[in-house]
């Protein structure tokens, strides 16, 4: 079981590490090479304006950008993976 690791939700336990990131406490974990959450700085998520991640201007163009990048329809793409993802927590309880 990954843990998170500073931040507002130091010391709970955030299940198994099935993702690179998580949100918990309204704050970004990224998981470390110790297997849990650590609390991303925010010099790594603000940009120009100060909020937002770095080189995103707009949530618009950060999607059509994946899009592009993958060559596919992303957000079927996305949706099976997130039912592939509930099934696997599921089967993990």
């Amino acid at each position: 079981m990954a843990r998170y690791v500073g931040g507002p939700c130091n010391g709970q336990d955030a299940g198994p590490a099935l993702f690179a990131s998580s949100f918990c406490g309204g704050k970004l974990y990224s998981i470390g090479g110790d297997g849990n959450y650590h609390l991303v700085p925010v010099s790594v998520l603000s940009g120009p304006q100060g909020s937002g991640l770095k080189g995103v201007v707009s949530a618009e163009a950060a999607w059509a950008s994946l899009q592009e990048a993958l060559g596919r329809n992303t957000q079927k793409s996305l949706a099976r993976v997130m039912k592939a993802a509930t099934k696997i927590r599921r089967a993990a309880r």
